[in-house]
């Protein structure tokens, strides 16, 4: 027996690594190793920044700050965009939408400790922001993915970028009142909007979608710093033949603009151009087909992929606000048919929960329901909180 536990000895001691046991704690005073290299420190910084524009060129402002996130060279590579956030617009999040969060709870309500909901509109990715001003703002709309806020004590409007927090001050609206002057305060426009039915922001310039006897697309451009006080007009830049569509509305689709109308006020056939068509001022052929998006019309209008959204059917237009008496449309591009584009009745009261992500997009149409947490339903007035609606007249 003796002579087994000596054997045994012997066969530890000339092993390399102990038979049950094996320590990886480094023996004092002896050096480490060297960790290995990481292969992206390898890349020239002049080829990172390359892929880095590439990447922000995309869209996706996410995907652009997980990029630089990879390592200490791609992060002192490539420009942060804290700082730059509202006036870069290469940095504005405009695939990303705020989602509504339904039963009342409004962002910056207590309940949801200062945290906001976004989707985007391509890969249906949800993402979770904090953001501690809504606790005393109201968001008034979302220009390019960013949120226009007013400050409940003074009614201070400020821009802010809901990911990297950079907010630009804007005049109050206080400003309106004549005895301001300067730079400081708002302008009116000497123009009316009557009969301009629905607008979009598209790179800085405001399209406007006008109704009447003859339909066409204005666009209203920024006035240069060179200019006068006096804004410029929205100039007619398409014409709408009456052959073609009526009642047109807009929507930004694969970064560029698609023009939605009807043939008839009982939209019971659908058509859909491309503004870019329309500016050439030759035959214009309506699509026959939208890939794998879905259009959400209503008092504004989103275009969502329906590839990470399951329950939202492709090649479609939902008429968010349908003239029909019960439910929400769809129409379908593919056979021009109509269907429920959600079982319940949305009209007359509010959906039951759980919401439907069709229930949310649809909510996202109409900025009044969109902004104070609740689920749209045509016959419900929306209202803020007793608490909230003093300061928050006409928000």
């Amino acid at each position: 027996m003796a002579s087994r536990r000596r054997t045994q000895a012997a066969d530890a001691a000339s092993s390399p690594i102990p038979p049950f046991r094996y320590s990886t704690k480094r023996r004092r005073g002896a050096a480490a190793a060297p960790a290995p290299a990481s292969p992206c420190s390898s890349l020239h910084e002049d080829l990172v920044a390359r892929i880095a524009e590439r990447v922000l060129a995309a869209g996706d402002i996410l995907d652009y700050v997980r990029f630089r996130a990879v390592c200490k060279l791609w992060r002192s590579s490539t420009v942060d965009p804290r700082g730059r956030g509202v006036v870069d617009p290469r940095f504005h999040p405009r695939r990303w939408t705020m989602l509504p969060e339904g039963h009342g709870l409004q962002p910056g309500h207590a309940k949801l400790r200062g945290h906001v909901r976004f989707f985007n509109h391509d890969t249906g990715a949800f993402v979770r922001s904090r953001i501690p001003e809504l606790k005393d703002h109201c968001i008034l709309d979302s220009p390019e993915g960013l949120l226009l806020l007013q400050r409940d004590a003074d009614a201070a409007v400020r821009l802010l970028h809901p990911f990297t927090g950079d907010v630009c001050e804007l005049p109050p609206l206080t400003s309106l009142i004549r005895r301001s002057a300067g730079d400081q305060r708002w302008t009116l426009t000497s123009w009316s909007t009557n009969r301009v039915a629905r607008t979009l922001g598209f790179h800085g310039s405001l399209y406007l979608a006008y109704w009447g006897d003859e339909s066409s697309i204005l666009r209203l451009d920024p006035p240069s710093p060179m200019e006068d006080e006096e804004l410029p007009l929205p100039r007619t830049i398409a014409a709408i033949p009456g052959e073609l569509m009526r009642m047109p509305q807009l929507v930004e689709c694969n970064s560029e603009i698609l023009v939605i109308g009807c043939t008839d006020v009982y939209r019971s056939q659908l058509v859909v151009v491309r503004l870019s068509e329309l500016l050439q001022g030759g035959p214009t052929v309506p699509l026959t087909s939208i890939g794998d998006h879905c259009l959400f019309i209503g008092m504004r209008s989103l275009a969502v992929s329906s590839k990470g959204l399951p329950s939202v059917a492709a090649d479609s237009i939902i008429l968010c606000d349908s003239i029909n008496d019960i439910h929400q449309m769809q129409y379908n591009l593919g056979d021009n048919t109509l269907s429920l584009a959600c079982d319940e009745d949305i009209l007359h009261s509010p959906p039951p929960s759980p919401h439907s992500i069709v229930h949310h997009l649809i909510t996202c149409c109409f900025p009044y329901f969109w902004n104070k947490g609740l689920i749209y339903c045509s016959r419900t007035k929306p209202r803020w909180g007793f608490k909230k609606g003093k300061w928050r007249l006409g928000a």
